[in-house]
């Protein structure tokens, strides 16, 4: 396998892949096959176990532990088997896996979707305030909470351990019967590596960080999702609006605020790419690990 530097810079290759063409058209089959092989999985293993919801945690990590070992080796066979056609095919299946575990176009492709359906109307047709109001809180929180499982995680995770470290991420965030527990210490440190970046954007973007960083300390455990919390109170904070009780009701949400968290989720992802794999990179050569 090839050393730290060949995946980061396959890494940083996806990233702008995504960015350039969208996951509509890099990510959809990996979600897809990550997805599929998961359901695969879970019936062949888990009917071999009755009542499976009733299990012990432990049995139940042992089966996504196992899940996420198979998906994992399938990623792995697929490297080596590129590595031993050649050095390029190689590169490109590192670059094609890494760019199919970000979520970072198709985020702001569907939140100016809809934007855009919001500001004129879909067909057409006037859209109740209470309903418009309350679709724009939706795609702000469905952004924030993205901004930390479908760009930071993965990057953190790619980052670490190379596309592998993006399969296993990605399979364990799917897994449906250990509810949402795995979720929760997979993303533990990702979700609040992204809130960090997400302050520091808004310092670039002229957002009130002093606010935001109050309302951050405040309301990040209010959310029940103890790490989509930390990304939701950001964006309360920074535009000055309430989102799931979390947040001071300043105004009402607007059309306007889905641009500027899409502002934020561009700076916070530049920031979080720029950080992880030089931070990644200098460590490893630090410590003699290639």
């Amino acid at each position: 396998m090839k050393g730290t530097s060949f995946y980061l810079i396959a890494l940083l290759t996806g990233y702008g892949l995504d960015l350039c063409f969208g996951t509509s058209r890099c990510t959809y089959l990996s979600a897809n096959w990550i997805n599929q092989g998961i359901f695969v999985l879970e019936k062949s293993i888990c009917n071999h176990f009755t009542r499976i919801e009733k299990k012990e945690a432990f049995v139940k990590g042992i089966l996504a532990i196992l899940i996420i070992s198979i998906l994992g080796m399938i990623g792995a066979s697929i490297l080596v088997i590129a590595d031993w056609i050649h050095p390029v095919v190689s590169f490109l299946a590192a670059v094609l896996i890494s760019c199919q575990m970000l979520g970072n176009r198709l985020l702001q492709d569907q939140s100016k979707q809809v934007y855009r359906e919001l500001k004129i109307g879909k067909s057409k047709e006037k859209i109740e305030q209470y309903k418009k109001e309350k679709a724009i809180q939706e795609m702000i929180e469905t952004v924030a909470k993205g901004i930390s499982e479908d760009v930071i995680a993965p990057l953190f995770y790619m980052a670490l351990f190379g596309p592998i470290g993006g399969i296993i991420y990605q399979a364990g965030n799917r897994i449906s019967f250990m509810e949402v527990k795995l979720n929760e210490i997979i993303n533990y440190i990702p979700s609040r590596l992204a809130a960090g970046l997400m302050i520091i954007a808004c310092a670039f973007l002229q957002f009130p960080v002093k606010e935001t960083y109050r309302i951050f300390l405040r309301d990040r455990y209010i959310c029940e999702d103890i790490n989509s919390g930390q990304t939701r109170a950001v964006c309360a904070g920074a535009l000055g609006i309430q989102l799931m009780e979390m947040g001071d009701a300043k105004r009402k949400a607007t059309c306007e605020d889905i641009l500027s968290v899409n502002r934020i989720l561009s700076v916070s992802s530049y920031l979080g790419l720029v950080l992880l794999t030089l931070g990644c990179w200098a460590v490893r050569k630090l410590f003699g690990i290639d």
